[in-house]
């Protein structure tokens, strides 16, 4: 039988009876069922019974529609293996978006020597994932037992029932289910219960101990790749709750926004008289600065309903990296708000489309925008989109483009 939503919070820890203790979590919210949600198929479980490689079940492209990943670690899961479900993602349970970059030199080479273990197991099937992720998965199983200082989410949340991935919950090689799933993107990271940043493995300890006055480690932070990857500008932004993740350490987002207030008002110092020598030098400079302070403001202005125009955010973050081109356009939409229309309503995501295509599509959405009015403005956003559509020169006729469509 399941456990009830609500137990008890267990007291004082001892190391003998953590795994049990763990599994009575009690947050400020009521931890989900441990069954899937209503109005969903309990047998409704992505793959088949059969050994081998993982195999998607198609999913149902109505609106509103994801895959979760459940923990296996989760009090009443299945089985010690993990399960794709279907769920609504308006009726369903509660769950944490994770945030992460796919790539990761510094992970790839963890692996190197052992690349089997690069599989997680769904059901009765392995499905490959990336190096940085397993990562992520390996640190998350070893928080079990560790209580986070926190007023709004589960005190472990090694134990939290329901996840979605990316690079998991969506089938990446169907790309009419891309299509869908990245029109839902907004809804996803918006909806969560929590979005989990993780920065990749190293330790936050001296946080704890120091604050934020040693520059090196305020500057190693910033820099780190996760914050130059595309598709977290809108993770980050959209999320109601931030819990950042570094190796086995836990950091709320209102401190790091601390942070990143007292290097604004100049309260961060280099740790020697050699400042040349300092991340702190160049924090300012990096995409680590220039997104978390995007998204101070994005909270304090509560933008959630009003958004950005398409053009001021390709220009904006053109130089953050995604392995796919189109993702410079497409990664950006569930921010955009343009004379009342959603990013997703002003065209629709489709990676059948050449960058080509996409190319001549944009400046058609855009080409109304107050900012671009002038042809030096006009000039200088199509060279920023044709270079981050890695575009030639002569793709399109500049006095064409930004004629009015008949």
């Amino acid at each position: 039988m399941d456990p009830p939503t609500t137990v008890h919070k267990p007291p004082a820890r001892d190391k003998a009876g953590e795994l049990k203790a763990a599994q009575n979590e009690q947050s400020s919210f009521q931890s989900p069922v441990a069954q899937p949600g209503p109005g969903v198929d309990p047998q409704k479980i992505d793959g088949d019974s059969s050994n081998g490689k993982y195999t998607y079940t198609p999913i149902d492209q109505t609106p509103d529609l994801i895959r979760l990943l459940r923990n296996p670690n989760s009090p009443g899961s299945r089985g010690p293996h993990y399960e794709l479900e279907t769920h609504s993602i308006h009726s369903g349970p509660p769950f944490i978006a994770l945030s992460y970059t796919w790539d990761d030199p510094d992970a790839e080479l963890e692996f190197e020597s052992r690349p089997s273990e690069l599989h997680i197991r769904i059901g009765d099937q392995t499905l490959e994932v990336r190096p940085n992720l397993r990562l992520f998965l390996d640190a998350l199983r070893r928080r079990r037992g560790k209580l986070v200082d926190s007023p709004w989410i589960l005190d472990n949340i090694a134990y939290f029932p329901y996840f979605w991935v990316d690079s998991i919950c969506i089938d990446q090689g169907n790309i009419t289910e891309r299509n869908h799933q990245v029109k839902m993107m907004k809804s996803i990271y918006s909806q969560a219960e929590l979005v989990l940043v993780w920065l990749g493995e190293g330790n936050l300890g001296s946080f704890e101990e120091n604050g934020w006055d040693s520059g090196w480690f305020s500057g190693l932070l910033f820099e780190r790749r996760y914050w130059g990857r595309l598709w977290v500008i809108q993770e980050l932004l959209l999320a109601r709750r931030t819990l950042l993740m570094c190796g086995n350490d836990v950091l709320q987002w209102s401190k790091f926004a601390d942070c990143l207030k007292a290097y604004g008002r100049g309260e961060l110092e280099a740790p020697d008289d050699d400042a040349s020598k300092s991340p702190i030098g160049s924090i300012g400079r990096s995409k680590g600065v220039r997104l978390a302070e995007r998204k101070v403001m994005w909270n304090e202005n509560s933008c959630l309903n009003s958004g950005y125009t398409l053009d001021f955010l390709i220009e904006s973050f053109h130089d953050h990296e995604c392995a796919d081109v189109r993702d410079k356009v497409y990664g950006l939409l569930a921010l955009v708000s343009t004379d009342g229309r959603s990013g997703e309503n002003i065209f629709d995501v489709d990676y059948a489309k050449t960058p080509a295509q996409l190319f001549e599509e944009v400046i058609a959405a855009v080409r109304n925008s107050p900012r671009l009015r002038s042809l030096r403005a006009r000039a200088r956003f199509s060279n920023t989109l044709r270079k981050a559509l890695k575009l030639p020169p002569e793709t399109v006729e500049e006095a064409e483009i930004w004629l009015p469509t008949p």
